[in-house]
């Protein structure tokens, strides 16, 4: 049971941290859209 809810922490810390990155790519793709576009 211990050993589950580290396992669930940790799968939990590891999304956030690929989310926030992929949130910044997504981002800077985004804004060099608007920058060919304009």
């Amino acid at each position: 049971m211990h050993d589950s809810s580290i396992y669930v922490v940790f799968v939990l810390v590891n999304s956030s941290f690929y989310l926030s990155w992929h949130v910044k790519s997504i981002r800077r793709i985004h804004n060099n859209a608007i920058f060919f576009l304009l």
